[in-house]
Protein backbone atom coordinates (compact mmCIF):
# COMPACT_ATOMS: atom_id res chain seq x y z
CA UNK A 1 0.00 0.00 0.00
CA UNK A 2 2.92 2.03 0.90
CA UNK A 3 3.84 1.85 -2.84
CA UNK A 4 1.08 2.66 -4.27
CA UNK A 5 0.37 6.15 -2.07
CA UNK A 6 4.00 7.10 -3.21
CA UNK A 7 2.89 6.34 -6.57
CA UNK A 8 0.11 8.79 -6.18
CA UNK A 9 2.20 11.31 -4.92
CA UNK A 10 4.74 11.35 -7.45
CA UNK A 11 1.84 11.71 -10.00
CA UNK A 12 0.59 14.94 -7.98
CA UNK A 13 4.41 16.40 -7.84
CA UNK A 14 4.72 15.49 -11.48
CA UNK A 15 1.00 16.34 -12.52
CA UNK A 16 -0.16 19.24 -14.29
CA UNK A 17 -3.44 20.14 -12.24
CA UNK A 18 -6.10 23.06 -12.72
CA UNK A 19 -5.44 24.97 -9.52
CA UNK A 20 -8.27 26.87 -9.67
CA UNK A 21 -9.99 23.67 -9.51
CA UNK A 22 -7.85 22.19 -6.81
CA UNK A 23 -4.77 22.95 -5.11
CA UNK A 24 -1.79 20.63 -4.78
CA UNK A 25 -2.28 20.99 -0.77
CA UNK A 26 -5.61 20.08 -0.93
CA UNK A 27 -4.80 16.91 -3.17
CA UNK A 28 -1.75 15.79 -0.64
CA UNK A 29 -4.34 16.31 1.78
CA UNK A 30 -7.23 13.97 0.21
CA UNK A 31 -4.71 11.09 -0.55
CA UNK A 32 -3.53 11.37 3.28
CA UNK A 33 -6.86 10.78 4.96
CA UNK A 34 -7.72 8.55 2.25
CA UNK A 35 -4.69 6.54 2.95
CA UNK A 36 -5.25 6.86 6.53
CA UNK A 37 -1.73 7.85 7.42
CA UNK A 38 -0.35 10.15 10.23
CA UNK A 39 1.69 13.03 9.20
CA UNK A 40 5.14 11.86 9.90
CA UNK A 41 4.09 8.71 7.60
CA UNK A 42 3.34 11.31 5.24
CA UNK A 43 5.92 13.18 5.04
CA UNK A 44 8.47 10.71 4.80
CA UNK A 45 6.85 9.07 1.99
CA UNK A 46 6.58 12.80 0.21
CA UNK A 47 10.24 12.78 0.49
CA UNK A 48 10.20 9.69 -1.47
CA UNK A 49 8.32 10.63 -3.87
CA UNK A 50 9.99 14.22 -4.89
CA UNK A 51 13.30 12.91 -5.35
CA UNK A 52 12.53 9.74 -6.44
CA UNK A 53 13.43 9.77 -10.50
CA UNK A 54 10.88 9.58 -12.63
CA UNK A 55 9.66 6.69 -14.74
CA UNK A 56 10.29 6.51 -18.34
CA UNK A 57 7.69 8.44 -19.82
CA UNK A 58 5.74 8.31 -23.07
CA UNK A 59 3.86 10.73 -25.36
CA UNK A 60 0.86 8.68 -27.01
CA UNK A 61 -0.19 10.35 -29.91
CA UNK A 62 -3.52 9.35 -31.32
CA UNK A 63 -3.60 10.22 -35.46
CA UNK A 64 -7.16 11.33 -35.53
CA UNK A 65 -7.93 12.17 -39.12
CA UNK A 66 -7.03 15.01 -41.70
CA UNK A 67 -8.49 17.15 -44.47
CA UNK A 68 -6.48 17.86 -47.81
CA UNK A 69 -6.92 19.55 -51.05
CA UNK A 70 -6.46 18.26 -54.73
CA UNK A 71 -2.99 18.57 -55.80
CA UNK A 72 -3.01 19.33 -60.02
CA UNK A 73 0.80 16.93 -59.99
CA UNK A 74 -0.70 14.14 -58.08
CA UNK A 75 -2.83 11.16 -61.03
CA UNK A 76 -5.99 10.50 -58.83
CA UNK A 77 -6.85 10.90 -55.66
CA UNK A 78 -4.65 11.19 -52.69
CA UNK A 79 -3.45 8.20 -51.07
CA UNK A 80 -2.34 9.65 -47.56
CA UNK A 81 -0.22 8.47 -44.97
CA UNK A 82 1.58 10.14 -42.01
CA UNK A 83 5.30 9.56 -40.63
CA UNK A 84 5.83 10.91 -37.41
CA UNK A 85 9.27 11.78 -35.26
CA UNK A 86 11.28 13.28 -32.74
CA UNK A 87 12.91 16.72 -34.53
CA UNK A 88 16.50 15.17 -32.06
CA UNK A 89 15.74 11.60 -33.31
CA UNK A 90 14.27 11.29 -37.46
CA UNK A 91 16.05 7.86 -37.58
CA UNK A 92 12.70 6.61 -35.00
CA UNK A 93 10.00 6.76 -37.02
CA UNK A 94 6.37 5.49 -36.74
CA UNK A 95 4.60 5.05 -39.96
CA UNK A 96 0.50 4.76 -40.56
CA UNK A 97 -2.05 2.81 -42.29
CA UNK A 98 -2.25 4.76 -46.22
CA UNK A 99 -5.61 5.85 -46.39
CA UNK A 100 -6.59 5.20 -50.06
CA UNK A 101 -8.19 7.71 -52.57
CA UNK A 102 -9.50 10.25 -50.23
CA UNK A 103 -8.91 14.06 -49.13
CA UNK A 104 -10.02 13.56 -45.58
CA UNK A 105 -8.34 10.53 -44.28
CA UNK A 106 -9.26 9.06 -40.81
CA UNK A 107 -6.86 6.69 -39.48
CA UNK A 108 -7.68 6.26 -35.47
CA UNK A 109 -4.40 4.60 -35.19
CA UNK A 110 -2.19 5.25 -31.57
CA UNK A 111 1.71 5.67 -31.47
CA UNK A 112 3.97 5.86 -28.69
CA UNK A 113 7.31 8.01 -28.59
CA UNK A 114 9.68 8.03 -25.76
CA UNK A 115 8.98 11.73 -24.50
CA UNK A 116 8.62 13.27 -21.25
CA UNK A 117 6.36 16.34 -20.44
CA UNK A 118 8.23 19.80 -20.62
CA UNK A 119 10.75 18.13 -22.83
CA UNK A 120 12.04 21.01 -25.46
CA UNK A 121 11.57 18.51 -27.98
CA UNK A 122 9.76 19.02 -31.40
CA UNK A 123 7.19 16.34 -32.82
CA UNK A 124 7.39 15.99 -36.38
CA UNK A 125 4.41 14.90 -38.23
CA UNK A 126 4.77 14.60 -41.91
CA UNK A 127 1.85 13.75 -44.56
CA UNK A 128 2.93 11.86 -47.45
CA UNK A 129 1.13 10.75 -50.59
CA UNK A 130 1.41 7.21 -51.96
CA UNK A 131 1.95 7.17 -55.67
CA UNK A 132 0.72 3.98 -57.13
CA UNK A 133 -0.23 5.11 -60.54
CA UNK A 134 3.67 5.77 -62.11
CA UNK A 135 4.94 3.08 -65.00
CA UNK A 136 6.81 0.72 -64.36
CA UNK A 137 9.91 2.67 -66.25
CA UNK A 138 9.23 5.31 -63.23
CA UNK A 139 9.00 3.35 -60.72
CA UNK A 140 12.40 1.61 -61.09
CA UNK A 141 14.17 5.05 -61.71
CA UNK A 142 12.67 5.56 -58.34
CA UNK A 143 14.02 2.70 -56.52
CA UNK A 144 17.16 2.98 -58.04
CA UNK A 145 16.94 7.26 -56.23
CA UNK A 146 15.66 5.67 -52.97
CA UNK A 147 18.27 3.23 -52.25
CA UNK A 148 21.18 5.40 -53.78
CA UNK A 149 19.84 7.92 -51.74
CA UNK A 150 19.71 5.86 -48.56
CA UNK A 151 23.14 4.52 -48.85
CA UNK A 152 23.76 8.63 -47.61
CA UNK A 153 20.82 10.04 -45.85
CA UNK A 154 18.34 6.69 -44.83
CA UNK A 155 14.74 7.95 -45.02
CA UNK A 156 11.35 6.10 -44.31
CA UNK A 157 9.71 7.33 -47.49
CA UNK A 158 10.48 8.57 -50.74
CA UNK A 159 6.51 9.75 -51.74
CA UNK A 160 5.28 12.91 -52.24
CA UNK A 161 5.40 15.55 -49.05
CA UNK A 162 1.83 16.94 -49.10
CA UNK A 163 2.75 19.23 -45.45
CA UNK A 164 4.00 18.92 -42.14
CA UNK A 165 3.68 20.14 -39.01
CA UNK A 166 6.22 20.71 -35.68
CA UNK A 167 4.54 20.41 -32.06
CA UNK A 168 6.58 21.28 -28.95
CA UNK A 169 6.03 18.68 -26.87
CA UNK A 170 6.27 21.54 -24.48
CA UNK A 171 2.64 22.70 -24.97
CA UNK A 172 1.07 19.18 -24.11
CA UNK A 173 0.06 19.26 -20.37
CA UNK A 174 -0.62 16.40 -18.90
CA UNK A 175 -4.11 16.18 -18.67
CA UNK A 176 -3.84 15.17 -22.65
CA UNK A 177 -4.43 17.59 -25.63
CA UNK A 178 -6.77 17.55 -28.77
CA UNK A 179 -5.40 20.01 -31.45
CA UNK A 180 -6.09 20.38 -35.31
CA UNK A 181 -2.78 21.46 -37.16
CA UNK A 182 -1.85 23.41 -39.98
CA UNK A 183 0.31 21.92 -42.40
CA UNK A 184 3.47 23.44 -44.50
CA UNK A 185 5.20 22.62 -47.02
CA UNK A 186 8.78 24.70 -47.31
CA UNK A 187 7.52 28.57 -46.93
CA UNK A 188 4.41 27.67 -48.21
CA UNK A 189 1.39 27.09 -45.26
CA UNK A 190 -2.23 26.32 -46.34
CA UNK A 191 -4.45 26.93 -43.44
CA UNK A 192 -7.25 24.57 -45.42
CA UNK A 193 -4.91 21.51 -45.13
CA UNK A 194 -4.92 20.23 -41.42
CA UNK A 195 -4.36 17.42 -39.48
CA UNK A 196 -5.57 16.41 -36.25
CA UNK A 197 -3.88 14.52 -33.28
CA UNK A 198 -4.60 13.72 -30.01
CA UNK A 199 -2.32 13.70 -27.15
CA UNK A 200 -1.34 12.59 -23.90
CA UNK A 201 1.54 11.21 -21.68
CA UNK A 202 2.02 7.94 -20.01
CA UNK A 203 4.46 5.61 -18.22
CA UNK A 204 5.76 2.14 -19.12
CA UNK A 205 4.66 0.71 -16.07
CA UNK A 206 3.12 -2.89 -16.56
CA UNK A 207 -0.65 -2.47 -17.53
CA UNK A 208 -1.99 -5.18 -15.88
CA UNK A 209 -0.79 -3.88 -12.38
CA UNK A 210 -1.56 -0.10 -13.08
CA UNK A 211 -5.23 -1.68 -13.68
CA UNK A 212 -5.04 -3.23 -10.18
CA UNK A 213 -3.81 -0.05 -8.83
CA UNK A 214 -6.65 2.01 -10.65
CA UNK A 215 -9.17 -0.08 -9.31
CA UNK A 216 -7.54 -0.12 -5.70
CA UNK A 217 -7.70 3.19 -6.01
CA UNK A 218 -11.22 3.95 -7.06
CA UNK A 219 -12.44 1.25 -4.60
CA UNK A 220 -10.66 3.24 -1.86
CA UNK A 221 -11.71 7.05 -3.15
CA UNK A 222 -15.27 6.13 -3.25
CA UNK A 223 -15.86 4.11 0.12
CA UNK A 224 -13.57 6.84 1.73
CA UNK A 225 -15.88 9.66 -0.16
CA UNK A 226 -19.74 7.73 0.86
CA UNK A 227 -18.31 7.47 4.62
CA UNK A 228 -16.89 11.20 5.07
CA UNK A 229 -19.95 12.61 3.25
CA UNK A 230 -22.71 10.32 4.46
CA UNK A 231 -24.18 9.82 1.14
CA UNK A 232 -27.85 8.27 1.00
CA UNK A 233 -28.24 4.67 0.12
CA UNK A 234 -28.49 3.90 -3.31
CA UNK A 235 -27.53 7.71 -4.08
CA UNK A 236 -24.45 8.23 -5.21
CA UNK A 237 -24.04 8.01 -9.29
CA UNK A 238 -20.61 8.10 -10.11
CA UNK A 239 -19.03 12.07 -9.17
CA UNK A 240 -16.30 12.42 -7.11
CA UNK A 241 -15.33 15.30 -5.14
CA UNK A 242 -12.68 17.57 -6.94
CA UNK A 243 -9.51 16.01 -5.68
CA UNK A 244 -10.38 12.12 -5.60
CA UNK A 245 -11.55 13.14 -9.60
CA UNK A 246 -8.43 14.53 -10.40
CA UNK A 247 -6.20 12.12 -8.73
CA UNK A 248 -7.69 9.32 -10.29
CA UNK A 249 -7.97 10.88 -13.73
CA UNK A 250 -4.39 11.68 -13.69
CA UNK A 251 -3.61 8.23 -12.94
CA UNK A 252 -5.52 7.07 -15.43
CA UNK A 253 -3.72 9.17 -18.17
CA UNK A 254 -0.44 7.39 -16.62
CA UNK A 255 -1.25 4.55 -16.71
CA UNK A 256 -2.56 4.52 -20.48
CA UNK A 257 -6.29 3.16 -19.50
CA UNK A 258 -8.74 2.82 -22.42
CA UNK A 259 -12.19 3.81 -22.03
CA UNK A 260 -12.94 0.38 -22.56
CA UNK A 261 -10.33 -0.72 -19.29
CA UNK A 262 -11.86 2.21 -17.11
CA UNK A 263 -15.31 1.04 -17.62
CA UNK A 264 -14.48 -2.48 -16.77
CA UNK A 265 -12.61 -1.37 -13.89
CA UNK A 266 -15.04 1.25 -12.22
CA UNK A 267 -17.12 -1.64 -12.87
CA UNK A 268 -15.61 -3.87 -10.76
CA UNK A 269 -14.77 -1.33 -8.28
CA UNK A 270 -18.27 -0.37 -8.05
CA UNK A 271 -19.89 -3.55 -7.86
CA UNK A 272 -17.48 -4.60 -4.43
CA UNK A 273 -18.46 -1.12 -2.81
CA UNK A 274 -22.26 -1.98 -3.30
CA UNK A 275 -22.10 -5.30 -1.32
CA UNK A 276 -21.83 -3.15 1.76
CA UNK A 277 -23.06 0.30 0.28
CA UNK A 278 -25.15 0.67 -2.08
CA UNK A 279 -25.31 3.17 -4.99
CA UNK A 280 -27.23 4.26 -7.97
CA UNK A 281 -27.96 1.22 -10.44
CA UNK A 282 -28.58 4.20 -12.99
CA UNK A 283 -24.67 4.17 -12.68
CA UNK A 284 -24.71 0.54 -13.07
CA UNK A 285 -27.05 0.71 -16.22
CA UNK A 286 -24.73 2.87 -18.20
CA UNK A 287 -21.75 1.32 -17.35
CA UNK A 288 -23.37 -2.02 -19.09
CA UNK A 289 -24.45 0.09 -21.79
CA UNK A 290 -20.80 0.96 -22.42
CA UNK A 291 -19.28 -2.65 -21.88
CA UNK A 292 -22.25 -4.28 -23.59
CA UNK A 293 -20.64 -2.22 -26.96
CA UNK A 294 -16.97 -3.38 -26.10
CA UNK A 295 -17.91 -7.05 -25.59
CA UNK A 296 -19.85 -7.16 -28.44
CA UNK A 297 -16.92 -5.35 -30.57
CA UNK A 298 -15.13 -8.24 -28.96
CA UNK A 299 -12.60 -5.65 -27.56
CA UNK A 300 -12.76 -7.33 -23.89
CA UNK A 301 -10.10 -10.12 -23.13
CA UNK A 302 -11.80 -13.18 -21.34
CA UNK A 303 -10.10 -12.68 -17.75
CA UNK A 304 -11.42 -9.38 -17.87
CA UNK A 305 -14.95 -10.65 -18.85
CA UNK A 306 -15.35 -13.23 -16.59
CA UNK A 307 -14.00 -10.35 -14.07
CA UNK A 308 -17.32 -8.71 -15.54
CA UNK A 309 -19.50 -11.71 -14.81
CA UNK A 310 -18.36 -11.97 -11.08
CA UNK A 311 -19.07 -8.21 -10.67
CA UNK A 312 -22.49 -8.66 -12.14
CA UNK A 313 -23.16 -11.95 -9.74
CA UNK A 314 -22.50 -9.60 -6.66
CA UNK A 315 -25.12 -7.02 -7.69
CA UNK A 316 -28.04 -9.42 -8.67
CA UNK A 317 -29.13 -9.94 -5.36
CA UNK A 318 -29.84 -6.01 -4.47
CA UNK A 319 -31.56 -6.15 -7.99
CA UNK A 320 -34.26 -8.63 -7.45
CA UNK A 321 -34.64 -7.28 -3.60
CA UNK A 322 -35.36 -3.90 -5.44
CA UNK A 323 -37.96 -5.21 -7.82
CA UNK A 324 -39.42 -7.41 -4.36
CA UNK A 325 -39.79 -4.05 -2.92
CA UNK A 326 -41.63 -2.03 -5.38
CA UNK A 327 -45.46 -3.53 -4.76
CA UNK A 328 -44.52 -1.84 -0.87
CA UNK A 329 -44.06 1.82 -2.14
CA UNK A 330 -45.99 4.27 -2.21
CA UNK A 331 -47.79 4.45 -5.77
CA UNK A 332 -46.12 7.46 -8.31
CA UNK A 333 -43.15 7.52 -6.17
CA UNK A 334 -40.78 8.87 -8.51
CA UNK A 335 -37.57 7.76 -7.53
CA UNK A 336 -38.59 3.94 -6.92
CA UNK A 337 -39.82 4.55 -10.55
CA UNK A 338 -36.45 5.52 -12.01
CA UNK A 339 -34.65 2.53 -9.41
CA UNK A 340 -36.93 0.04 -10.86
CA UNK A 341 -36.54 0.71 -14.95
CA UNK A 342 -32.25 1.08 -14.68
CA UNK A 343 -32.33 -2.26 -12.99
CA UNK A 344 -34.73 -3.31 -15.94
CA UNK A 345 -32.68 -2.22 -18.39
CA UNK A 346 -29.42 -3.34 -16.49
CA UNK A 347 -30.94 -6.89 -16.29
CA UNK A 348 -32.45 -7.02 -20.27
CA UNK A 349 -28.08 -6.12 -21.41
CA UNK A 350 -27.42 -8.92 -19.18
CA UNK A 351 -29.41 -11.17 -20.56
CA UNK A 352 -28.66 -10.00 -24.03
CA UNK A 353 -24.42 -11.07 -22.94
CA UNK A 354 -25.44 -13.74 -21.21
CA UNK A 355 -23.43 -16.39 -23.78
CA UNK A 356 -20.41 -14.80 -23.02
CA UNK A 357 -20.81 -15.72 -19.22
CA UNK A 358 -19.17 -18.94 -17.62
CA UNK A 359 -19.99 -18.79 -14.04
CA UNK A 360 -22.85 -19.65 -12.30
CA UNK A 361 -24.66 -16.56 -11.49
CA UNK A 362 -27.04 -17.22 -8.87
CA UNK A 363 -25.47 -18.21 -5.75
CA UNK A 364 -28.25 -20.16 -3.41
CA UNK A 365 -26.19 -18.12 -0.44
CA UNK A 366 -26.72 -14.98 -2.03
CA UNK A 367 -30.52 -15.12 -2.08
CA UNK A 368 -30.94 -16.63 1.78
Amino acid sequence: MGDLYEKVLMEIINGNFNVQEVTQKALFSYAQDVFKLNDRAHEEILKRAKYKPKIEAYLRVELVEAKLKERPSVQGALNPFVIMYLQTDPDSREKSTICTGTLHPIWKQCFAIPAAEKSKENLIVEVFHYDNNIGKVEKTIRLCKKYAYSCVRPKASYQKLIGRASIGIESITSSGLVSWYTLSKGKRTDQDETIKLKFHFSSSQNKEKAKRDHEMLTKMFLEYELTSSNVARYWWSGKFTSPGEAILKQHAICADLSDCEKALIYWNAYTVVHTTYPIAFSLFEGLVNKICTYVSGSAVASDDLRKFWIGARKILPSCFAVIIKLRKRIAGDNDIVKTVTSVLHMLAKLESMRNTCDIDLFNPRDYE
